[in-house]
Parts: C-alpha cells; structure tokens; sequence
C-alpha cells in the first residue's frame, strides 16, 4: 500500500527551496521539517510519496494548485541540514529524495491532468483541505475515497443569537451568553473533529474508490519515469 504525504509551501518558501535546489544543483526533492515525521503516521520501513501544494491565499492570478511530487524515506541526517528556509525552525530536520517532478512534467498526459485537479480541489480548497498544519501530514486511502467534490460546507451559525454567521449582523454582539452547536456528521454521527483536530471521515459516504484508483495511477507513471544517476541524491 502506497504511503501518501501532504507538504505546505508558501510562495516565498517555495521560491527558497528551488533556490537552495538551484544552488546546490540538486536535483531530487528536499523538504525541511520543525519536527521529525510521525512513526504513528507513517510506516518508517516505507517509502512516503510527497504532495507539494501551495497554502497561500487563493485568488484568480494564483488559484490553489500543487506544486509537484516527490518520495522521500523516514530518514533524516544532521550532516543533511542545511540553510534552505530563512525561518531556521524549517531547517531543524531535513529529508532528501532522489525523484521530484513539478505540476508541468505531471500534467503531460491527460489522465494524470484530471488527477492532480481532483487533489487540488481535495487538499487546496473545500471544507475538508489540507492548507493548514506543518510538518508532512498523512493523506489516507480513505479520505482520497470518501472524498466529493460536490460536497457543500457546514454553515456557520453565530454563537450568540443562532442566525446563519455569513453575512450576518448580531444584535446580541453585547451579551455574554454564548449558544453551543453539535458538531457531529449527519450520516453516522461521530464528531467532525477527531483525534486532536483531524477532519472526520465519514465511512458511511459513498466510497469514490475509480479516484483512489487514478490517485494510485498517476504515482505508478511517477514512479515509470526514469531519473539519470546526476540526479541522484548528494548525501
């Protein structure tokens, strides 16, 4: 089974990071961390694919996209660490791959297209999106299965009067009683934050199993494409 990971970059931290690439002429995958990669998360005996999306503010010049792809192992070296990021707290551990392919070399056919739109739509926008967090997180089987994209946001009420929040002008903002709301999936129930924080997935939705099928598609023609030995990883 294929491990899957999500990575954030902001354009600044992104232009740093092909820059360090440029610098140093590597040209395989690098990604620095403030934390160590979850073993809880992730099997450490096993390669991790590497989904690198853009957490900026979407807006009609720069809409929510993904970056490229790279894999990477649980492996991080202190010679490894290295000035990538400005921030220093992002060169704390540091991981190294020997493949990287940017959005341009993953759309060249039109299978992989459709796909790498369908995950922009799953981590980039929507109610359930992957733009907030740090470190690698995990993107499971089942979330790319019960994902859909027709699927609408949960409204937000206001805490104080209970009226829709959007667009919405309290005139209870003065009172210090505040309403309380179930935050729970209408299908099966469970809360829609679980685990510290995490998304809720809700098994009883209809599974898009022909997605995950084309998710796993597009990271086997990855893994098809050859990479000569300059492109290798430097220690």
């Amino acid at each position: 089974m294929k491990q899957i990971g999500v990575t954030r970059f902001t354009d600044e931290t992104y232009f740093e990071n092909q820059e360090w690439k440029y610098r140093k002429q590597y040209k395989g995958c690098v990604y620095g961390f403030d934390r160590e990669i979850s073993m809880v998360d992730f099997d450490c005996l096993k390669e991790i694919y590497t989904i690198d999306i853009r957490c900026s503010r979407n807006t009609k010049q720069s809409p929510p996209h993904i970056y490229g792809i790279g894999k990477i192992k649980c492996i991080t070296k202190p010679e490894w660490r290295s000035r990538i990021y400005t921030k220093q707290m992002f060169n704390w551990f540091v991981y190294k791959g020997t493949k990287y392919l940017s959005r341009k070399e993953l759309v060249s056919n039109k299978t992989n297209k459709e796909t790498i739109e369908g995950l922009e739509k799953l981590l980039c926008s929507g109610p359930g999106h992957f733009k907030r967090g740090d470190g690698l997180s995990k993107l499971s089987h089942e979330r790319i299965m019960t994902y859909d994209p027709n699927r609408k946001p949960i409204p937000h009420r206001c805490l104080k009067c209970g009226l829709l929040k959007r667009g919405h002008v309290c005139q209870r903002k003065n009172s210090k009683i505040k309403l309380s709301f179930p935050k729970r999936c209408k299908i099966c129930h469970d809360p829609l934050k679980q685990h510290g924080g995490r998304a809720h997935i809700c098994l009883g939705r209809k599974q898009n199993k022909e997605f995950l099928k084309n998710v796993l598609l597009l990271l086997d023609n990855f893994d098809k494409i050859t990479v000569s030995s300059d492109d290798c990883c430097k220690g």
